[in-house]
């Protein structure tokens, strides 16, 4: 069985970009880019999105045990990824009152974010989340 994993964008306005993801896992783990700024819609001026910060996110990871948690991360290109947070059991977070959680700026952050399930999740065990961000342009 591979993972059966579904990726979408939900919204992707001038100012907004919802996304949902889900696997349910074969066990082997899994690495998503879930929001790819250079495919999403410029704004009303034509400019092209460069970064997302993000505003909220709802999961949930189901899992027995689980000795390492799922990662969000900022993607960099030819380096090593940077972690945004990890992610266990099921919450919801909003970060709008302080304006959001900001790329971390390291050298070659192209933007992007990818979603990171270990090889040490379970067959069977499923991760799910919604994310909302703020693009930003320039």
């Amino acid at each position: 069985m591979a993972d059966v994993i579904s990726s979408r964008l939900i919204f992707d306005g001038g100012r907004k970009v919802i996304q949902s993801y889900t696997n349910v896992s074969d066990g082997t783990g899994d690495s998503t880019m879930i929001v790819d700024v250079g495919n999403l819609t410029p704004n009303n001026a034509g400019q092209a999105c460069t970064n997302v910060i993000l505003q909220k996110i709802w999961y949930n990871i189901t899992t027995a045990t689980f000795a390492r948690p799922v990662q969000l991360q900022w993607n960099v290109g030819g380096g090593t990824n940077v972690n945004i947070f990890s992610l266990s059991g099921g919450d919801s977070w909003d970060f709008t009152s302080f304006g959001g959680i900001t790329n971390s700026g390291a050298a070659n952050a192209s933007g992007d974010v990818m979603i990171v399930v270990p090889g040490s999740i379970v067959s069977g065990e499923s991760v799910s989340c919604v994310t909302e961000w703020i693009k930003t342009y320039g």
